[in-house]
């Protein structure tokens, strides 16, 4: 479509002038679409040739989560020492391996790099009770996770779950910190707790 815009004749208030929008396909005669009085001309329509710039979308929090949980964050195993079976009233050493996650992908034809790194470990023991640390835990002679088990059990079934916090960066840009946190669930061990009894000997 081509358009034209031209002064015709007069107004009824000084100083404005009447305009007249003709069109109609290319190469026909022109018709008349429309007239009205401005002091300034209307702006010219938008034509075929004439194409808006869109806007690109941006990378959010939400979109990076997202994409976080699609490719799934790092679960880990559980420790356990001694190992296989413990005492009642015994200091029982949890520990783990302390995850990473780091990952370069496109989105929304940027290059994101993100990075998960872990910000609670959350050791379950298997008897109903929890307990958190900022730590993974050491194996012996340390004693950074340590529970006693107050009664036997043939299966308990400790675990450690792990809370992530996320960040990010567009396109090399600078980093940024997502608030919400992630939890990946860990594996469950098996555990025997049993009760020693003194023996006297000779």
């Amino acid at each position: 479509m081509e358009v034209s815009c031209a002064a015709a004749r007069v107004c009824p208030e000084p100083g404005q002038t009447q305009w007249s929008l003709y069109g109609g396909p290319v190469g026909q005669p022109l018709t008349l679409l429309s007239t009205s009085c401005a002091a300034t001309p209307p702006p010219t329509p938008t034509t075929p040739g004439d194409v808006p710039v869109a806007v690109r979308p941006q990378v959010t929090p939400g979109i990076v989560l997202t994409e976080v949980r699609r490719i799934g964050l790092p679960s880990l195993d559980i420790q356990i020492q001694p190992e296989g079976q413990t005492l009642v009233n015994f200091d029982t050493i949890f520990h783990t391996e302390e995850p990473q996650f780091e990952r370069s992908v496109g989105l929304l034809g940027y290059d994101v790099d993100i990075v998960a790194e872990a910000t609670t470990y959350t050791w379950h023991a298997g008897d109903g009770t929890s307990m958190r640390t900022r730590e993974p835990g050491r194996p012996y002679p340390s004693k950074d996770v340590v529970h006693r088990y107050t009664r036997t059990s043939t299966d308990v079934d400790p675990r450690v779950d792990v809370t992530y916090q996320v960040r990010f960066r567009v396109d090399g840009g600078d980093w940024e910190t997502i608030d919400q946190l992630l939890t990946a669930t860990g594996q469950s061990a098996t555990l025997a707790v049993r009760e020693a009894a003194p023996v006297l000997t000779s």
